[in-house]
């Protein structure tokens, strides 16, 4: 099977959230089991460059609408450990400066034209290569027109038979903009109702994805069945609700060969189940690393994970007081997210100074690290 997976982050080369370990190791499993697959992320000038490196000898033209062309470069990234194609698309316009999504002023202002842009210049890589894929596995709301455009500007050519699977990773954050969107990328007005992109008037990615896409996905059965109640819906239950029958909810696990301790590479000293002695040198240097006492008898507990209420970090941030007051326990986080959560979490780290430790942004090297030595 030739599958296509678009996505605004993917691992080892660029990583916000779970959604970046999730696709890099889904991609390299079903090319393990036969299936041609690719991958195509935008090329923010934060992309590690892991691998092997190649680019295209000529630009990829993308056609955003009818009487606007644009042109990237295109670059063709390999791993040695498995064959997946991982197409990068430089168009420093949108995608040379280092943040994905935000950085301390908020949300980009272009966003929808930076994720527009992805999405079309995904379906346009696949006309400029001469692929034709059966499936097209398009990622949250960045890449929420990607099943819109197979289901309208693309629905009478070489895509028309493509399917597209739509995976809803964090439901809060859903790409609503302005109506000058559907100019933008070339969209008839006509996809422009409730039943659609519409959405208070505004343009919504994430519901145009799930209404357009063959099936929906999710990150795990519970979440399905969330989703699609008042409480957990974010406004858009009533949408998943009438999709209820092409939702499949599917549970992220993690990679046991990334995060193996017995043969990380990013770790001082390997332990296993069978020996762990290498984990209390992982303690005292994660312990070292954060600023923290250096005690090989005290619980730490870690969390790598985006800082946002959705996760509860805003509840952990606001019991943090209690439990060290009562507790003989040090707490390390590390992630990025809101802003408020973000100063929330280094107010407690100079509070709490030798117990508790706020690591914002994402490290790859220092997430091991913490998982190896943390024992919560």
């Amino acid at each position: 099977m030739k599958i296509l997976m678009v996505t605004p982050e993917v691992a080892p080369f660029v990583k916000v959230g779970g959604l970046a370990d999730m696709l890099g190791s889904l991609a390299k499993v079903l090319t393990r089991r036969g299936h041609d697959v690719r991958v195509v992320c935008p090329l923010y000038g934060s992309v590690q460059r892991e691998g092997s490196w190649s680019h295209e000898g000529h630009p990829l033209s993308v056609h955003l609408n009818w009487h606007r062309e644009a042109f990237c470069r295109l670059w063709e990234a390999k791993l040695e450990d498995h064959k997946t194609h991982y197409y990068f698309l430089e168009y420093d316009r949108y995608f040379h400066r280092h943040e994905v999504y935000s950085g301390p002023w908020g949300a980009h202002e272009d966003n929808h034209e930076r994720f527009a842009f992805l999405s079309r210049a995904a379906i346009d890589l696949c006309y400029s290569l001469d692929w034709v894929p059966d499936v097209i596995h398009a990622h949250d709301w960045p890449c929420g027109l990607v099943p819109v455009y197979l289901n309208s500007r693309d629905r009478y050519g070489p895509l028309g038979q493509t399917a597209s699977v739509f995976t809803i990773h964090n439901l809060e954050h859903q790409g609503i903009f302005g109506r000058e969107v559907m100019d933008f990328a070339g969209l008839p007005y006509d996809l422009f109702r409730p039943d659609g992109l519409e959405s208070m008037g505004s343009v919504n990615m994430m519901k145009g994805g799930i209404y357009h896409a063959t099936k929906l996905t999710t990150v795990s059965p519970t979440y399905a069945k969330e989703i699609q109640t008042p409480e957990g819906g974010c406004g858009l239950n009533h949408v998943l609700h009438f999709r209820a029958g092409d939702l499949i909810g599917i549970l992220n696990g993690i990679d046991a060969e990334v995060w193996n301790p017995s043969g990380d590479p990013f770790l001082p000293e390997a332990y296993s189940a069978d020996d762990l002695s290498g984990k209390a040198t992982c303690k005292r240097l994660c312990q070292e690393a954060l600023g923290l006492e250096v005690d090989p008898h005290v619980a730490l507990f870690v969390s790598i994970s985006r800082l946002c209420a959705q996760k509860g970090i805003d509840l952990l941030a606001t019991i943090v007081p209690r439990i060290l007051a009562n507790m003989h326990v040090q707490i390390a986080y590390l992630g990025t997210g809101e802003q408020a959560l973000e100063h929330r979490l280094m107010e407690l780290y100079h509070h709490y100074p030798g117990r508790m430790a706020s690591y914002i942004g994402y490290d790859n090297p220092m997430a091991h690290l913490l998982e190896a030595g943390g024992g919560f």
